[in-house]
């Protein structure tokens, strides 16, 4: 899939990865709502979940150039799985500050629920 975007897009075109985030703050809040947090594989009856990893930045990071790849985050207070959806609603206070806290970086890895990749063909 990365080779494709890599060869059809054109210059300063972007291919973005979203992937779920794997954050300890995950952990704890499945932990004392007594959840099974699903790390990586196939979801019971579901879907094959990959989380955001080193991985998948290194594999955009040689088709595009280390300069080129930019990690961000989001959804840090939007977390439907556990039903608090709140944040997502339109002109939502928390979803505006959801926005903000998900630029700030070492706070944003605690909580944002998504990891991205962004990768810019130069």
């Amino acid at each position: 899939m990365c080779s494709e975007a890599f060869r059809v897009l054109k210059p300063e075109g972007t291919f973005i990865n979203y992937s779920l985030n794997k954050t300890p703050m995950n952990h704890i809040i499945y932990f004392l709502l007594g959840k099974k947090f699903h790390g990586e594989g196939k979801v019971e009856e579901s879907f094959f979940l990959n989380r955001a990893n080193i991985a998948q930045k290194e594999i955009l990071v040689d088709f595009y150039g280390r300069k080129n790849v930019v990690e961000s985050y989001s959804e840090c207070f939007f977390h439907p799985d556990l039903r608090l959806t709140f944040s997502g609603r339109k002109n939502n206070f928390l979803g505006i500050l959801d926005y903000y806290y998900s630029k700030i970086y070492g706070l944003n890895t605690l909580l944002a629920r998504q990891k991205n990749f962004a990768a810019i063909c130069r």
